[in-house]
């Protein structure tokens, strides 16, 4: 079992990573079947046990669950937010992160495109687009801070909020 203070972000990966076994499973089981039925339908020394249409089924599953699978593997998932301003979108995402992770509040509070990506160390910090250096966040005072003191960020810029 989990502890229960990990993080959000880590059970998500944990999650994934099961999910994507029980989906490899799967494909698996689906590839014998399918190979089964396609040898079966094709001997004609047997009574038929499936149609053509069926054995195109199966495969047509095998496709699908092979895409799933292959999107699982990925080493980032996207999910994006978007919306009026102050319509609660940091919110939603701290909600989601069990954390104060990004400012909320009346107006624009977050005036960049911000992606909130898990990080392996214990200390959290942003990558502003364009730039290599690590700035230290503690408290999401600090990122609302870094956020409206950057000149350089504009409505258009990427700032990636790692996050332990």
């Amino acid at each position: 079992m989990a502890e229960v203070n990990t993080s959000p972000l880590k059970h998500f990966v944990a999650a994934k990573k099961k999910i994507g076994g029980i989906f490899e499973q799967l494909a698996a089981y689906i590839k014998e079947s399918s190979t089964f039925l396609d040898e079966t339908y094709k001997n004609e020394d047997l009574d038929p046990i499936t149609t053509e249409e069926q054995v195109s089924d199966v495969k047509g599953y095998l496709t699908k669950v092979t895409g799933i699978s292959e999107v699982l593997a990925r080493r980032h998932m996207k999910v994006a937010f978007f919306g009026r301003t102050s319509n609660g979108k940091s919110s939603v995402i701290n909600a989601m992160l069990w954390d104060k992770v990004l400012p909320s509040g009346i107006g624009h509070t977050t005036n960049c495109f911000l992606r909130v990506e898990g990080t392996d160390g214990i200390e959290a910090y942003i990558l502003t687009e364009g730039s290599e250096e690590r700035r230290s966040i503690k408290t999401v005072n600090q990122l609302a801070h870094a956020l409206h003191q950057n000149e350089e960020l504009d409505a258009g810029s990427m700032v990636s909020v790692m996050w332990p």
